[in-house]
């Protein structure tokens, strides 16, 4: 069995409006949700539901079993529920924070991870290129 990434791309936001539409079918007792209740709720066409639905499928977020004399029951696996209940992930220290100035130690309001010397202390000539000799 290959492994799944659980976290669905942003991209693909409607695939997991979809997979949350399957979930909240499920988790009320209710059978799979069809193209028509999908279309009530996301702005899709027919076509797009199939392929969408074939995607969750295919990427094993969604299993489709039959048993003999019934029709096909489409559930959500482990990971189309991780999948849901889940927020993307953000890498840690990316984003604008309060950081500690690497030349005076001082805090300061830093515009992102990049940025790790104060404004006072960028304007000294040792931070532009060139000044250090190796």
């Amino acid at each position: 069995m290959r492994s799944v990434d659980p976290v669905i791309p942003m991209a693909d936001s409607r695939l997991l409006q979809l997979l949350l539409l399957f979930a909240e079918h499920e988790r009320d007792g209710r059978p799979p949700p069809g193209c028509r209740d999908a279309r009530a709720v996301i702005a899709m066409q027919p076509s797009e539901f199939v392929q969408a639905r074939r995607a969750l499928l295919a990427d094993g977020r969604l299993r489709e079993t039959k048993k003999p004399g019934q029709t096909t029951v489409t559930t959500l696996t482990d990971a189309g529920w991780i999948a849901i209940n889940r927020k993307p992930s953000r890498p840690h220290g990316t984003g604008p924070a309060i950081r500690t100035c690497l030349h005076c130690r001082q805090a300061f309001n830093s515009s992102g991870a990049g940025n790790r010397v104060c404004p006072r202390c960028r304007v000294l000539d040792i931070f532009h290129a060139g000044s250090i000799a190796w």
